[in-house]
C-alpha cells in the first residue's frame, strides 16, 4: 500500500472509533464526578447562599448510543472501496511517469517502440555508399535479408554457400559475462582486491611520491570473500559465445544475384587481411570482422550505421533493427506472401511479422485503384 493511501487508513479508523464512541466525553465527565464523590464522604455543592455539604449521590447510569450495524457495516465498504481507488489511482500514476520512474520490465516491453522504415530510394543511397566502405556488405545483407544484429554479426563463412546462392543462419554471436573457471577465485584476484586502509597506514605516512589519502569518499571496496575479477582469470570463462538464434532455431534464406559477387569480393578482401595480421590473426570464421579477426562489438556497429545514415542524408532516425524492418517492407511491397516474409525474417507467430511489415503509400494506392476500377470500371 502506498504512504498516501496508509495515511488515510489510519485517519479513517481514528475518524470511525470516535464516531462510533460518540457519548464517551459524557461518559468520561460521569465518571469522573462519580470518582470525586467515592474519594470523599459528602460532596459540596456551591449554592446563591454559599456552600453547603450534601449526601454522596449514586453512580449515574450513563446509555452508551450505537450505530445500527447497516449503517456501520456500508461507512465500512464505502472506506474500502476508497482505499483501493486511491492505490489504483497511485499505481496509475507512478506507472505513467516519465524516464525517472520505475516501471516494470514487462510494461516496458508491452510498449509499441516507434519504427522507421526506409524506402526503397532510401535504402538504394544507403547501399550505394556501403559500397565503398570496409564491410559494406554487412549493410546489404542487412536490407535484403532482414538479420538480426547479433545473426549478422555472428554469421561463419562456413554457413555461407556462394556457389548455390544460400546463408544458413544458425547462429548468433554473444558477449556473455565472464566467470572463474579457476577452483578458487577469491585466491585468483588476490592482487586485484581492495580493501579499507589500517588505522596506521604506512601508505599515508611517506612523505615522497604521489600522495596517498585513506577511504576516500565514494570508493568501493571488496568484501572479505570477494570472488570477482574474474576477467583477469587465466581460466576465464565466458566472452564471445556462439548461441542460437531468437525465435526459430535454426533457418535457410536465399541470396539475392545480385548479392553474391559482392559478397565474393569482400571474402576476397578479408583473406588479404588475414595474410597481413599474420599471428594476430583471430580465427572465428566471421564474415565481417576487424582487421585482426575480432568480433564486431554491437556498440560499435551502432555507430557505423548511423554514420552510414549521415553520410547518405537519410532524415530519420532509424536504429539498426529498422534495417529488418525495412526488409520486411520492401518484400511485402513486392508482392511477396506474408508466410513467405515470416520465414526469411524467422519469427516465431505470424502476428509478429503482421505488427512489424508495414503497408506502404504505394500498396494502399493501388488498392484504392483496384477498389476504383471494381466499382466505376
Amino acid at each position: 500500500m502506498f504512504p498516501a493511501a496508509r495515511r488515510w487508513t489510519a485517519s479513517a479508523r481514528r475518524a470511525l472509533s470516535a464516531t462510533s464512541n460518540c457519548a464517551r466525553p459524557n461518559a468520561a465527565k460521569a465518571g469522573t464526578s462519580t470518582r470525586n464523590q467515592r474519594s470523599s464522604p459528602t460532596s459540596r455543592t456551591r449554592n446563591s447562599a454559599g456552600w453547603s455539604s450534601s449526601a454522596p449521590t449514586s453512580k449515574p447510569t450513563v446509555t452508551k448510543p450505537k450505530r445500527p450495524a447497516a449503517t456501520r457495516l456500508t461507512w465500512m465498504r464505502s472506506s474500502r472501496a476508497w482505499t483501493k481507488r486511491s492505490t489504483r489511482q497511485a499505481c496509475a500514476a507512478t506507472s505513467s511517469a516519465g524516464p525517472a520512474s520505475k516501471r516494470s520490465r514487462s510494461t516496458r516491453r508491452r510498449q509499441d517502440v516507434e519504427i522507421e522504415p526506409l524506402d526503397a530510394g532510401e535504402a538504394r543511397d544507403v547501399l550505394d555508399v556501403a559500397n565503398h566502405q570496409r564491410n559494406g556488405t554487412r549493410w546489404s545483407v542487412a536490407l535484403a535479408l532482414g538479420l538480426r544484429q547479433c545473426e549478422a554479426l555472428g554469421l561463419r563463412w562456413k554457413y555461407v554457400d556462394l556457389k548455390r546462392g544460400v546463408i544458413r543462419v544458425f547462429w548468433q554471436i554473444k558477449h556473455q559475462r565472464y566467470r572463474h573457471g579457476c577452483k578458487d577465485p577469491h585466491a585468483c584476484g588476490e592482487r586485484l582486491h581492495r580493501y579499507p586502509c589500517p588505522k596506521d597506514c604506512p601508505k599515508a605516512k611517506r612523505t615522497s611520491g604521489r600522495k596517498h589519502v585513506c577511504n576516500k569518499k565514494g570508493q568501493k571496496f571488496c568484501a572479505p570473500d570477494c570472488t570477482k575479477h574474474a576477467p583477469s582469470c587465466p581460466e576465464r570463462v565466458g566472452g564471445w559465445t556462439f548461441v542460437k538464434p531468437k525465435g526459430k532455431s535454426k533457418r535457410t534464406v536465399m541470396i539475392p544475384p545480385p548479392l553474391i559477387p559482392l559478397l565474393k569480393l569482400h571474402q576476397e578482401a578479408q583473406q588479404a587481411e588475414r595474410e597481413a595480421a599474420g599471428e594476430h590473426w583471430q580465427d572465428y570464421d566471421l564474415v565481417w570482422c576487424h582487421p585482426d579477426g575480432r568480433p564486431i562489438d554491437p556498440g560499435q556497429d551502432w555507430d557505423e550505421w548511423k554514420e552510414l545514415l549521415r553520410l547518405t542524408e537519410v532524415d530519420k532516425d532509424a536504429r539498426v533493427h529498422d534495417a529488418r524492418h525495412t526488409a520486411a517492407t520492401l518484400l511485402i511491397e513486392q508482392g511477396v506472401d506474408i508466410s513467405v516474409v515470416q520465414e526469411i525474417l524467422g519469427y516465431s507467430q505470424l502476428t509478429t511479422t503482421k505488427r512489424y511489415t508495414h503497408i506502404t503509400a504505394t500498396l494502399s494506392t493501388e488498392a484504392a485503384a483496384r477498389m476504383g476500377r471494381a466499382l466505376w470500371g
